[in-house]
């Protein structure tokens, strides 16, 4: 942990929290002397570094693994920056480019844009139309008198003529919120475009699934730890390793994906234990489309959708673990988890109708559907007791 930043302003700026022993001098030297002396302690203590588990165990240290989420932050924020700067560069030039833009738009147009053409809210909403023009194929000038966007730009210089720069503020904020939306639709559609795989070679099969292997057994490590948050952090890692290659044989295929649907059953039951119930959802999915007669696949589908409250789907769901477990000579226990999470969803089911019952007899004691309701009329309070 830096000792050029406070705790407050570390954990502000969203680093992950390391433990407060890591700052302890004395803690150091002990595991130092411990490291250099036991090896139940650091079992690279009689290992070659030449051995890729020298590596994969020293990444597995708290120390290290701490240091590596850090700067993996700390990168992340400077992608971050980059995108600021450029965005800022970009639309510093765009801003000179547009001034020079509207000298062709009729004078109108000049007194409605000129005055706000400081503000980003502007500018993002005059690149939206610049976009626009040249798709079309026509200038910007053209697009700029089309009633629909005047109609944009005077709201905006509306708002900002009556709240000033808090209008402005409020809009590029709505306006943010927006792009975000729009862009996690696009990234999720991206994602789904990108789900089929390239065949690899030889070499690269063999170094993905062992980064595949590594991360798993990290993610292992620390659910046996009871660190959730990591064990979803490196299941998360096998999953975008392993998932856009394929292998050229059957054989080779069936053991990739085996791997790749192992990888994500863990990292739904960890979504699950953290309360990500969509991403438990969709690693479970691509696992059961992995490995169709996996029922662990189908069962960790149906808890996430129970979390979900999808409750006719989770039962298809069991009822596939149904069919995957025929001939199988753990039926008989199958069967009993099976047995038991209909149980459950039937409990539920009956919940979730008493829940609605109550709140129909509470509407019916307070004549919502009365054609002729008045506010505060409790009339039909007779027709149910306990109102």
């Amino acid at each position: 942990m830096p000792t050029w930043i406070s705790d407050a302003e570390y954990k502000d700026l969203g680093y992950p929290q390391m433990d407060p022993k890591f700052r302890d001098r004395e803690w150091h030297r002990k595991q130092l002397q411990l490291d250099s002396t036991d090896p139940r302690h650091n079992p690279n203590l009689n290992r070659d570094q030449s051995d890729p588990e020298f590596w994969y165990h020293a990444a597995r240290r708290p120390f290290n693994k701490a240091l590596l989420r850090t700067e993996q932050h700390w990168n992340a924020r400077r992608e971050v920056w980059l995108k600021q700067f450029e965005q800022v560069r970009d639309m510093n030039q765009r801003r000179e480019l547009f001034s020079d833009l509207l000298e062709d738009t009729p004078a109108d147009v000049k007194r409605l844009v000129t005055p706000i053409l400081h503000y980003s809210i502007t500018m993002n909403v005059i690149v939206g139309f610049l976009e626009k023009a040249e798709k079309a194929g026509r200038a910007l000038s053209e697009v700029l008198t089309d009633e629909e966007n005047l109609n944009v730009l005077r709201g905006i210089r509306d708002k900002i003529d009556a709240d000033g720069d808090k209008a402005a503020e409020d809009m590029l904020a709505e306006y943010d919120a927006r792009s975000r939306l729009l862009a996690a639709d696009r990234q999720e559609q991206a994602e789904e475009e990108e789900q089929e795989r390239k065949v690899a070679d030889v070499t690269t099969l063999a170094q993905i699934m062992n980064w595949g292997q590594k991360c798993k057994k990290d993610g292992l490590v620390e659910w046996e730890q009871g660190n959730y948050a990591e064990a979803r952090a490196s299941w998360r890692q096998a999953h975008d390793t392993l998932r856009p290659f394929q292998a050229a044989d059957k054989e080779t295929n069936e053991l990739l994906f085996e791997l790749h649907a192992a990888v994500l059953k863990n990292l739904s039951q960890a979504c699950m234990k953290l309360g990500y119930w969509n991403e438990a959802c969709k690693a479970s999915t691509l696992a059961t489309q992995l490995c169709p007669e996996d029922h662990k696949a189908w069962f960790r589908r149906a808890c996430a959708l129970e979390g979900l409250g999808n409750l006719d789907e989770a039962e298809r769901c069991l009822q596939m673990i149904d069919e995957c477990s025929v001939g199988r000579p753990d039926r008989g226990r199958i069967a009993k988890d099976t047995q038991a999470k209909r149980e459950k969803l039937q409990a539920l089911r009956e919940r979730e109708q008493a829940s609605l019952k109550k709140s129909m007899e509470k509407a019916i004691c307070r004549s919502v559907f009365s054609e002729d309701r008045k506010a505060g009329t409790w009339e039909g309070c007779n027709l149910i007791q306990g109102c």
